[in-house]
């Protein structure tokens, strides 16, 4: 530190100042004591400071951990960069996905629809059958694209917290699925809930994959029940539980429930592209929250989402 013209402060400043060297670490070695000079060191810049007279293996084994911090500040550095890339090439794959790839399926169905109003009359049953699968199986590819870059979406869109209350999500969830609800005769029941800080339109899109999916698969000739409600655990966190009397998902499929395309039910009464429960973990994935699934055949499952305590309002 005490060098004539520029004394190590100075020294300190100017390696920080620049581009070039603003990363080296520096470790003052002095007989300068005061707590005042060790204060300034770390202030300008200084990773250490000792002091003399010092030990030769103790300053080696400083160096050395300021080494490995370094390798440890350029790797992060280097898998943040990467981690960059890989979201800005997410990002040109989604615009990909909404605008070259849907493009043509728009056509392709702009077309079936001209061929089932201009041309029923000039098919047979054979035609009109054969019409109805492409017709189908485009409708579904749509479904599949809009899924995917949703997915995709949330791996880096960025989330405004705020609080929301869970009673006013739900009850809009409801009123967008009242006409699925009065078709299939089904109940909805919800306890009052509580309110955390998340991304409303998030939360939304929780709510409305796990009801339509407990709409959905219900069982044949049983109105669907589903139970919304929640509870306070003794560390502080909170549990929603929303839970439904449908068909059940059979123990060797609750590993990959949450797997994206994971159609655990091929039947053609239950469409759908397999999406929406991975949506829903990616979700809770994001606030560091959790969702697991409790269920037994015909009679029914649960799924219980877990938010942190830091994620509460009241």
């Amino acid at each position: 530190i005490m060098l004539p013209e520029m004394d190590g402060f100075e020294v300190c400043i100017k390696v920080k100042a620049d581009e070039a060297t603003k990363n080296i670490p520096i470790i003052f070695i002095t007989g300068k004591t005061d707590n005042e000079d060790i204060m300034r060191g770390f202030a300008v810049g200084g990773v250490d400071y000792i002091t003399k007279p010092f030990n030769p293996n103790e300053t080696l084994a400083r160096v050395q951990t300021q080494l490995k911090l370094q390798a440890v500040t350029k790797q992060l550095i280097e898998n943040s960069k990467r981690l960059e890339e890989s979201n800005r090439e997410l990002e040109d794959f989604c615009s990909f996905v909404s605008h070259d790839l849907k493009a043509p399926l728009r056509k392709i169905m702009y077309f079936e629809g001209r061929l089932s109003e201009e041309c029923s009359e000039l098919l047979d049953e054979t035609g009109e059958k054969y019409l109805s699968k492409i017709q189908d199986s485009t409708t579904r590819m749509g479904q599949f694209i809009d899924d995917l870059l949703e997915f995709s979406k949330i791996t880096f869109a960025a989330k405004e917290f705020k609080p929301v209350d869970l009673n006013i999500i739900v009850q809009k969830v409801l009123e967008n699925l009242e006409v699925h609800i009065k078709q299939v005769n089904g109940t909805v029941n919800v306890q009052e809930l509580p309110s955390v800080e998340a991304n409303p339109i998030q939360l939304s899109q929780v709510f409305l994959n796990l009801i339509s999916n407990a709409l959905k698969f219900s069982r044949i000739d049983v109105a669907p029940i589903i139970n919304v409600q929640s509870e306070r655990t003794g560390d502080g966190t909170i549990k929603i539980m929303v839970q439904d009397n449908g068909i059940g998902i059979d123990c060797k499929s609750l590993k990959r429930i949450f797997n994206p395309f994971q159609r655990l039910n091929q039947h053609k009464a239950y469409k759908g592209s397999g999406m929406g429960l991975a949506i829903c973990k990616k979700i809770v994935d994001g606030y560091q929250g959790t969702i697991e699934v409790e269920s037994q055949l015909d009679q029914g499952t649960q799924f219980t989402i877990v938010w942190p305590k830091p994620k509460m309002v009241k």
